[in-house]
């Protein structure tokens, strides 16, 4: 299983020629829909826009990122933006813990597209006001991300992947704020 972890990265060079078919974004949704949640209330909201379906629309979304995102997500067949509802369904107060749990949902997609071979690259470099009003979405919904589906080209030039050692972000029985 950690080879699927391992395996999963934000590379940029999709295959533009080559689309993303239903079933496989729908196994990609079914995984992001069993993500936990607190007192199972999926604050999450995928808004999925698809190129063959929009492709004014997708071309609108791909307008909203900050330019070095748009250069190589145009070749993307699929854009999604990443939501959180900011209150409980129950009781109207806020959810802390909604982008915690939104956080899990779409990691859960990556992680379910990476065990198809899809590429997901998620960015933060993107204008949530300018989504906002292309979409109408209102203050409740906190616009956390938006993600890049699609194949990667063959043979594409990897970058190579870095994590801090272990124990410079896991504590065991005592805390450091050094690191």
């Amino acid at each position: 299983m950690i080879e699927l972890f391992q395996k999963r990265h934000s590379g940029r060079e999709y295959n533009g020629d080559r689309d993303l078919p239903d079933d496989v974004l729908m196994q990609m949704v079914e995984a992001a829909r069993w993500a936990p949640s607190c007192y199972g209330e999926e604050p999450w909201r995928f808004l999925m826009v698809r190129q063959r379906v929009s492709p004014n629309l997708h071309a609108d979304v791909l307008g909203t990122l900050a330019e070095p995102n748009r250069v190589w997500a145009a070749n993307a067949p699929v854009l999604v933006i990443v939501m959180a509802k900011r209150q409980w369904t129950r009781n109207q107060e806020d959810n802390f813990w909604a982008t915690y749990d939104t956080g899990a949902a779409a990691e859960n997609m990556m992680l379910q597209g990476t065990a198809l071979n899809v590429l997901v690259h998620p960015m933060g470099g993107f204008s949530p006001d300018a989504i906002r009003g292309l979409f109408g979405i209102s203050d409740q919904y906190h616009i956390m991300a938006v993600m890049a589906l699609g194949y990667e080209k063959d043979n594409p030039q990897l970058v190579e992947r870095k994590r801090s050692p272990a124990e410079s972000r896991f504590f065991w029985e005592s805390w450091s704020e050094e690191g």
